[in-house]
């Protein structure tokens, strides 16, 4: 994308850019970022957190530079963890590209389905290079908008043939089944029994707000990819400490704090 350099932004809604960008384009440029951090060619500064205890909810501010890619921009995120009683997600996001030679804004998007979808494509990055390249089942815990995203990426990097759908509210777990079936060519069931989701899984994914350990070490088979998404907090727990003790290997996106 190149500034004209006049001061005149591209304004891109949430159902402009869902018509024109594909998972397969998001887990590429995902995946070249994150090959420009381990290069040290990106300046990503730590995010700036702001929060909000009267609404139980924060504001992310997420600045970056990608030198190799020659692009800039800035993403400011609200998180509401109760946003579901209002039938609005829990993130909530806005971008902006500015042209990094002069300053100039570029574009203004709406960033709460790019945020979505950039968090799949890096839930799908990570199974591409750790998981078993046969993993043909998989559980996705949590049928949120981070429910969706990670399985519909997921399946642009494993041949996914059955997934196990969870979550604590069982109407909104109904409806993800139903619509993920129509979505992608996979056999999507609901399960009431995460133990023995989580046993019969090649690959589990964690979308969830939980302070608790919802996963237990006991239930992880040998070769199991876990892809731990939702634990954004310092309050959140998503795996008790035999998943991690059992781990043969552990990858974050970054180890800095």
């Amino acid at each position: 994308m190149k500034s004209d350099r006049t001061g005149s932004a591209l304004l891109l809604t949430r159902k402009e850019i869902e018509r024109i960008l594909s998972p397969k384009e998001v887990i590429k440029g995902v995946e070249d970022s994150y090959r420009e951090l381990g290069l040290n060619t990106a300046i990503v500064p730590p995010r700036i957190r702001v929060d909000m205890e009267r609404y139980n909810a924060n504001m992310l501010v997420m600045p970056a530079y990608l030198t190799g890619m020659d692009a800039l921009g800035t993403k400011l995120v609200t998180i509401h963890s109760e946003n579901s009683k209002f039938n609005l997600p829990t993130v909530i996001g806005t971008i902006i590209l500015k042209d990094p030679k002069t300053g100039v804004p570029m574009a203004i998007l709406d960033g709460t389905y790019i945020t979505a979808m950039r968090t799949g494509a890096a839930g799908a990055v990570a199974a591409k290079y750790l998981s078993r390249e046969d993993s043909s089942t998989a559980t996705i815990i949590g049928t949120g908008m981070q429910g969706r995203s990670q399985m519909t990426a997921l399946c642009e990097v494993r041949q996914i043939k059955k997934v196990f759908a969870f979550d604590v509210d069982g109407k909104r777990c109904e409806q993800y089944v139903g619509e993920m079936r129509k979505r992608i060519d996979v056999e999507v069931v609901r399960t009431d029994s995460l133990e023995e989701a989580v046993r019969h899984s090649d690959i589990v994914v964690t979308a969830t707000t939980s302070s608790d350990p919802i996963i237990k070490g006991d239930w992880v088979v040998d070769g199991c990819h876990i892809t731990g998404i939702g634990s954004h907090s310092p309050d959140a727990r998503e795996l008790d400490e035999n998943v991690i003790a059992k781990a043969s290997k552990i990858v974050l996106d970054t180890w800095t704090l």
